[in-house]
């Protein structure tokens, strides 16, 4: 792998690692009332409450890490230097039409 590439893929992996956690998060505090609910009334043991949390995560990762993905792309590649983005665009040095 070319220096250019390590460095893009560092970038959109650490963005997309970030993007999955947070989403994962944010999806998963919609049922973890019912958790806390089970640990405070029924004083469940720390261990079986962490063991449901680990079992109702598995359902949330399918619409996390997609997320996660396309997040970490558009920040890992929109971080990138204006120069290097508009380097194909700029017009030529010498112009057909005088």
């Amino acid at each position: 792998m070319r220096i250019l590439s390590r460095y893009v893929f560092r970038e959109i992996v650490s963005s997309a690692l970030l993007g999955t956690l947070l989403a994962t998060f944010v999806i998963f505090l919609r049922g973890v009332d019912k958790y806390f609910e089970l640990l405070v009334r029924s004083s469940a043991k720390t261990g079986t409450v962490l063991w449901l949390f680990a079992l109702a995560l598995p359902p949330v990762l399918p619409l996390t890490v997609p997320f996660g993905v396309l997040v970490g792309i558009l920040i890992g590649l929109g971080a990138s230097p204006p120069t290097a983005r508009s380097r194909p665009c700029a017009p030529p040095a010498f112009p057909a039409v005088p």
